[in-house]
């Protein structure tokens, strides 16, 4: 990380390729063309070994990489409010992929209709893997913030799927059944099969 913070762009480069799948998971549902998913990693990877990349050595890595690639995204739609709207506001209606299963697209298509924050912060639950203690160090806030903010984006994410808990019970069983649509189309980006 140091090398990083010093400018050594082989460093970098060794660091990024670590990490250009997850890149590319960032944006794969947030795009309006699958080719653009590439055309953006590629922006993140130029942003990251720059002469200027503007990391600072007290900030994590991940919580920088994840700062790079919300930048470049909102450069992608041309709007600054890109980052409190929607992607599916800016032009990303239709998933870019497709998952075997309905229950499956739907999610998909339900997570590009959510504020890109909720929508962040799910795909970084189900799709990253991370707990809530990384999240709330990608985020940069304090771990009951993220904490709160998952429980924010399952409530809305289960909304614009239509489903509506009677009782406390059924929350639960709708949830755990969005999570574990979720987990799947994590678990095929990570294999690549989604691609």
């Amino acid at each position: 990380m140091c090398r990083l913070h010093a400018g050594d762009q082989r460093a970098a480069m060794r660091l990024l390729d670590r990490h250009v799948r997850k890149i590319g998971r960032y944006f794969i549902n947030k795009v309006r063309r699958a080719a653009d998913v590439d055309v953006l990693v590629g922006g993140v990877i130029k942003a990251m070994i720059g002469p200027d990349t503007g990391f600072r050595s007290a900030r994590r890595f991940a919580a920088h990489l994840f700062a790079v690639q919300q930048a470049v995204l909102r450069r992608y739609f041309g709007q600054g409010e890109a980052t409190r709207g929607a992607v599916a506001h800016f032009g990303a209606e239709v998933p870019t992929w497709r998952e075997p299963g309905a229950a499956c697209n739907r999610v998909l298509i339900a997570l590009r209709g959510l504020p890109l924050p909720h929508q962040e912060v799910l795909e970084l639950l189900y799709w990253e893997d991370v707990s809530v203690a990384e999240l709330a160090a990608i985020l940069e806030v304090p771990i009951p913030m993220a904490a709160s903010r998952i429980r924010a984006a399952k409530a809305m994410l289960l909304a614009s799927l239509g489903l509506r808990a009677e009782d406390e019970a059924q929350e639960v069983l709708m949830i755990a059944a969005v999570d574990a649509w979720g987990r799947d189309i994590g678990e095929r980006l990570v294999t690549g099969r989604a691609r």
